[in-house]
């Protein structure tokens, strides 16, 4: 079992982390959360199951939000929004 403990922030900037908003974590995914989180420009680079990613984030007013499709082996590929989130020392 993983335990992830940290809050929500504002802007990928100040994340280590993207939490997948409505992400079953029940649901065979090859991630749920993407990591190692550092901003580009207008991208974040970061890892899903270990894989490079870049994913470009908007501002808005409840702050930065990127999108992510991944591949549902059921339902094919589906969409996510991915909010900044930063990790505590528990």
């Amino acid at each position: 079992m993983t335990v992830i403990v940290g809050r929500y922030v504002s802007r990928f900037v100040d994340a280590d982390m993207g939490m997948l908003e409505g992400a079953s974590l029940n649901a065979p995914y090859a991630f749920h959360w993407v990591t190692d989180v550092t901003v580009d420009g207008n991208q974040i680079v970061c890892k899903g199951a270990d894989k490079p990613l870049r994913l470009p984030f908007r501002r808005t007013p409840r702050g930065d939000r990127a999108t992510i499709t991944i591949q549902d082996p059921i339902f094919g590929p589906t969409k996510f929004e991915v909010h900044p989130f930063k990790r505590s020392e528990a």
